[in-house]
């Protein structure tokens, strides 16, 4: 099979427009339909039908996706590992977010060699949607990034996060920054949603740029305001020239760690956290969820008390459904991911100790049994082997 087949399938998947397909694609509309016409005829099956509506998959096309996406990510890593790599076993392609490259680089790459001494490693720095395309294709096996794109079979992990800082060089104070002389930096959607609540009469100004770098060159040259890196920031504070302006808080920018597959130790089993997509309460619905779908396989959630009070209602409709659910709530008496995120920031903890839900009272009106035990390895295991014939309740005390 052809991979330009394979590609060309795709992209009309994703456009659902034999037009745009061609304009993507850099291709007629006629080399378009030949090429699906050549894939349906090696398959045997029609993949598309056509109408003034549009374009939709049939049900052939629907479950050849899948495996066509899995085709082409088998023949990218098929080419790339006949690349030469020097004497190395194979190469690591790794794409970084271009903010985290400079800073970066070089300790993570330093501490991947060790790790891995007998890989060769390509380094490309790119902005996050690329980056998520390109490991949907194959082109990369990791990322390191900022903004999480919901794709198939793409599997995000929070690491952390970096502070961005507001610095001018016309005074200390948020009353000095003018549009003129502000230079207004958009380094991911999450960004641009803290920094338009932030300062929303600057959201709309002469220059822009989506680099740290950029931004840092054009203060250099120009002078002005704008958000940068907390790094930059100390450097740029110490020529003299700069202040920071103390009445606005930094923004913090989450990091992700981005890569193809989720490779479980259980055939069927699944693991996912709400890296980004997910708000506070994620888990119980989704574990609910995760239960209806294969009600033979025990599901775990684990929920922190602070976000159990968002959704706690779920863990009555667990009961409702008899459902093999083990709520585990980890006990810490706050919204303790936020609190530590603020101190990160050094910016104040603000409304992060709400009072804790009496959890035994709690799973006693919703009729789920319960134990509370310390934070001990040796605890949660004896908790977990306790038999129920529905969903019960651990809550790990960690305060």
């Amino acid at each position: 099979m052809q991979p330009e087949l394979l590609e060309t399938f795709l992209d009309l998947v994703d456009s659902r427009s034999f037009h745009r397909t061609a304009e993507r694609l850099g291709l007629t509309q006629s080399t378009v339909s030949a090429r699906v016409q050549a894939l349906e005829t090696v398959l045997g099956a029609k993949l598309f039908t056509r109408s003034r509506a549009g374009t939709d998959l049939t049900t052939e096309g629907l479950k050849f996706e899948p495996h066509a996406r899995a085709l082409r990510h088998a023949w990218a890593e098929a080419r790339r590992s006949v690349d030469p790599s020097g004497t190395q076993a194979f190469t690591l392609r790794i794409g970084i977010q271009n903010d985290l490259a400079a800073g970066h680089i070089g300790d993570w790459v330093s501490g991947f060699r060790r790790a891995l001494p007998e890989t060769a490693f390509y380094i490309e720095p790119d902005y996050s949607a690329q980056m998520c395309a390109d490991l949907g294709t194959g082109h990369l096996d990791f990322a390191v990034l900022y903004s999480p794109r919901a794709l198939p079979d793409l599997h995000f992990t929070s690491i952390g996060q970096v502070t961005y800082r507001l610095i001018s060089s016309d005074g200390d104070r948020r009353g000095a920054l003018v549009a003129d002389r502000y230079i207004r930096a958009n380094y991911s959607p999450a960004f641009q949603t803290a920094h338009a609540a932030l300062l929303p009469d600057l959201t709309a100004t002469p220059l822009a740029a989506g680099q740290n770098g950029a931004v840092a060159g054009l203060l250099s040259s120009l002078g002005g305001a704008g958000f940068v890196l907390e790094e930059t920031a100390q450097a740029l504070l110490a020529t003299g020239r700069f202040a920071a302006v103390t009445d606005v808080p930094a923004i913090t920018q989450p990091v992700y760690a981005a890569n193809l597959y989720y490779d479980h130790d259980l055939p069927g089993g699944y693991f996912n956290a709400a890296t980004g997509y997910g708000a506070l309460g994620y888990g119980p619905g989704a574990a609910v969820g995760a239960a209806l779908a294969r009600p033979d396989r025990p599901v775990i959630c684990l929920i922190g008390d602070g976000g159990l009070q968002f959704t706690a209602a779920e863990l009555r409709t667990a009961v409702d459904e008899s459902l093999p659910i083990t709520f585990i709530i980890w006990n810490n008496s706050a919204y303790g991911e936020i609190a530590d995120a603020m101190r990160a920031a050094d910016t104040q903890v603000i409304g992060c100790h709400p009072s804790p839900l009496n959890h035994a009272a709690f799973a006693s009106a919703c009729d789920l049994p319960f134990v509370s035990i310390a934070a001990d390895t040796e605890l949660l295991h004896w908790a977990l082997r306790q038999r129920n014939d529905g969903p019960s309740m651990i809550e790990v005390r960690v305060a």
